[in-house]
């Protein structure tokens, strides 16, 4: 999730490619899903603590690290909404006890008492190809800056001009963009047609770019 800027005033991300599938240079990403180790997860700590201890669910299973620099947070109970960035956890099966390190730096701030809880891995851990526009997924990431072999690092743009590959109606110059039903590709948005669960706009078409074409977007992901 890191930041870095050029000197044109594009911003990218720093990503890590999907555990399972490589990825190509130029195609639209998403945050992997499901993106929660399980949806409700009892919780108890002592103020200023850097540990809480989980119970995973009958089909949670969490490797190592992998939520790593990702988010706990209380949404029932005891500190709610309070929110705390996990540092480290070794793996653990289904139904068994995991410990979540915190950092030292943001220690528990309110005891915990059978607080409900979720995890979340960071948005930008194993990224992977959007799926089609009716598919609800993670927040889209970017536009992969490079190709990418798994688990391996890469930068996505999220802001300025970036070349992703065109799927559907053509772009026309100032036209919105939003996810393709094509996985990893971007379309033309058009109200008519619109009858997705996911069509967020991620830029605008700085030129005309046919289907199958790369096109020129000024993306405007945060």
């Amino acid at each position: 999730g890191t930041r870095m800027y050029t000197p044109t005033g594009d911003m990218y991300r720093m990503a890590q490619c999907s555990s399972t599938t490589a990825l190509a240079v130029g195609v639209l990403v998403s945050q992997e899903t499901p993106m929660f180790a399980d949806s409700a997860l009892v919780a108890t700590a002592g103020a200023g603590s850097t540990g809480i201890t989980l119970t995973l669910g009958a089909t949670a299973v969490v490797a190592n690290n992998d939520y790593e620099d990702g988010l706990l947070y209380i949404y029932k109970g005891t500190g709610l909404g309070r929110k705390y960035r996990i540092k480290s956890h070794l793996a653990q099966t289904a139904s068994s006890a995991v410990t979540l390190n915190l950092f030292k730096s943001d220690p528990i701030k309110v005891a915990m008492v059978a607080a409900t809880v979720m995890i979340r891995k960071n948005p930008f851990k194993h990224v992977i190809l959007t799926a089609a526009a009716t598919t609800e997924q993670g927040i889209i990431a970017g536009v992969t800056a490079s190709s990418c072999a798994t688990a391996q690092y890469l930068w996505v743009q999220t802001v300025g001009e970036s070349t992703p590959v065109v799927s559907g109606t053509a772009t026309i110059i100032g036209s919105r963009v939003v996810k393709a039903a094509t996985a990893g590709q971007v379309a033309r948005w058009i109200a008519a047609a619109d009858t997705t669960t996911n069509s967020d706009v991620l830029g605008y078409a700085e030129v005309l770019a046919a289907a199958a074409d790369v096109g020129l977007v000024y993306l405007t992901l945060a």
